[in-house]
Order: structure tokens, then C-alpha cells, then sequence
């Protein structure tokens, strides 16, 4: 038990590393995906549950103001309803994997 926790360990931390390799910043400004330009405001972390272990992500926030500020935009996150998808699998997959424990 202690050697597979160990190898969830060391697969989480290579994954972080993978991720982290593009961090989503493309310039102080982007097309929004609306004909406007998104201005770069910071990075922002997020941890995701892995069925490795928990993983920590750094990415790029950008905001387009002509749009009332209310809309978020940044190359890694345009594709959201594809990565909320991907994402409940995982919370699936973590959990069935964690009932056969």
C-alpha cells in the first residue's frame, strides 16, 4: 500500500510539472472569442483532484471589458463545457477507483 501511494505521489507531481509546462499567457491581449480583445489581468491557481493525488494548475485570466467585465476569457479555459466533461469523468473515475480500495 505504502509503494502505490508513493507512485500516486510522484505520478501527481510529474502531471503538475506537465501542466504546468503552458500556463495559458499569450500577451497582455487576446481575441475574447467575440470579436473583442481580453486585457491579461493576473494568474490564478486552481487544485483539481486527480486519480493520481491533488494537483495544483497556474493560468492565465484575462477579462474583456466590453463585454461588462462579467466575461472571463484565456486560452486554456475557452473550451470549458469540454473540460467540465473531462472533469466530472475524472471526480467518476477518481471515485469508482477509490470504492474498489
Amino acid at each position: 500500500m505504502a509503494i502505490r501511494n508513493s507512485m500516486h505521489e510522484v505520478g501527481g507531481v510529474l502531471l503538475e510539472k506537465l501542466l504546468a509546462a503552458d500556463d495559458g499567457y499569450r500577451g497582455h491581449r487576446v481575441d475574447c472569442g467575440k470579436g473583442h480583445q481580453a486585457t491579461f489581468v493576473e494568474y490564478r491557481t486552481k487544485t483539481v483532484q486527480t486519480v493520481l493525488s491533488e494537483v495544483k494548475l497556474r493560468r492565465a485570466y484575462y477579462l474583456c471589458s466590453l463585454q461588462g467585465g462579467s466575461d472571463s476569457q484565456g486560452p486554456r479555459t475557452r473550451h470549458r463545457f469540454e473540460l467540465l466533461l473531462a472533469r466530472r469523468a475524472a471526480v467518476d473515475g477518481t471515485r469508482r477507483q477509490q470504492r474498489t480500495l
